[in-house]
């Protein structure tokens, strides 16, 4: 018996099938294409911060500091992650107190400035990470920073006009650093006109000018506090230090003095161990430096009357007090024929001065703030 073979031709898919197969993979080219844009803008994007916040009239100053401490969205801010930096876009003025700083947190101040309006503190920061850079804080009340047991580090920035009982600018129970900075008008009542120190505070190229207390016109410092290459001008103090007073560890390099005044020692007043280098003091009176102890090093200081058994004494021969047009730190330059020029000790000379100009210019390094450049 023959079989009749069948031939089993193959059928053409439909349309329909057609249409969703070709959908189905421009669909995964598409998903392709976005999650490698998106792994390479990660990959290029600076990773320093892990959320940005932009104030606005929607996202207020207290709200993006609530949506950084915890994370999460608050008023028109976005939700902070881990680190996390808050940008100003205009000048702000207070209208009431800001929320309590607790986590990892930089400030953008972009040029702008905060006010207190003589009513507020302007940060308190109490055991987080607090950055600032490029920011003027002026009129705070209470201090315009409090760091309590935190991180605080400041640049570029620029604190006038604020005060206190103590620590008109800011009061410090941390860890501080200061960097390129300008504190200038502050006031205090008590101690400490523009920072009381009661933990690890270092400052370098910086200025502290017509700053005012009852006791440390500038700063009062009950614990460690090293300064490196800064200007000191026209601070005062009703009872003591003018610029300085200490009762625990001070150190002070490559730094400079003029104008400063109080009933004793008109510019550092020292009761603890004080360590001062290259550094010079201007000013008559006999008591511009008074310490009760012999300091514990005493190399290479320029003291113009003479006061703490300085190498030497007489005019430094300072320039006037030079502002700078781009707001940075004010400093005297040193005039031609100085005696401070190529007089530091090497030993405790800093690779540039104040305003970065590479040290030693000539033979050795200069005593002062600032490096001496030959025209």
């Amino acid at each position: 018996m023959n079989k009749r073979k069948t031939s089993m031709k193959p059928q053409k898919p439909s349309m329909k099938k057609l249409i969703l197969l070709v959908t189905v993979i421009l669909t995964a080219l598409i998903l392709t294409a976005l999650v490698t844009a998106l792994l390479t803008a990660h990959l290029l994007a600076p990773s320093v911060y892990d959320a940005d916040i932009r104030l606005s009239l929607s996202c207020s100053p207290a709200d993006a500091i609530i949506a950084a401490n915890h994370d999460r969205p608050e008023g028109g801010c976005p939700a902070g992650s881990s680190a996390d930096t808050i940008a100003l876009t205009q000048d702000i003025t207070l209208r009431d107190k800001l929320p309590v700083i607790t986590s990892d947190i930089t400030i953008e101040g972009n040029g702008y400035t905060i006010s207190g309006d003589n009513r507020w503190w302007i940060f308190y920061n109490a055991g987080g990470a607090l950055t600032i850079k490029d920011l003027t804080m002026t009129k705070g009340y209470g201090s315009a920073i409090y760091n309590g047991n935190g991180e605080l580090s400041i640049s570029d920035s620029t604190f006038s006009g604020n005060s206190a009982e103590a620590g008109g600018a800011i009061y410090n129970n941390g860890k501080l650093s200061i960097v390129n900075s300008t504190f200038s008008g502050n006031s205090a009542r008590g101690r400490g006109g523009a920072i009381a120190n009661q933990g690890e505070l270092s400052i370098s190229d910086s200025a502290f000018s017509h700053n005012s207390a009852d006791k440390g016109g500038a700063m009062n410092n009950w614990d460690q506090l090293s300064i490196v290459n800064s200007t000191f001008s026209g601070n005062s103090a009703d009872w003591s230090g003018g610029a300085i007073a200490n009762a625990d560890k001070l150190s002070i390099n490559s730094s400079t003095f003029s104008g400063n005044s109080a009933g004793k020692g008109g510019a550092v007043a020292n009761w603890g161990e004080l360590s001062m280098t290259n550094s010079i003091i201007a000013g008559r009176g006999g008591t511009v430096c008074r310490s009760s102890n012999e300091l514990k090093r005493n190399i290479s200081n320029f003291i113009q009357d003479g006061s703490c058994s300085p190498a030497f004494s007489g005019d430094p021969k300072l320039g006037e007090l030079v502002e700078p047009e781009d707001g940075s730190p004010a400093y005297f330059p040193l005039l031609a024929g100085s005696p401070a020029i190529d007089a530091a000790d090497d030993g405790y000379c800093s690779e540039t001065d104040q305003i970065g100009t590479v040290r030693p210019q000539d033979a050795g390094c200069d005593i002062g703030a600032i490096e001496y450049v030959a025209p």
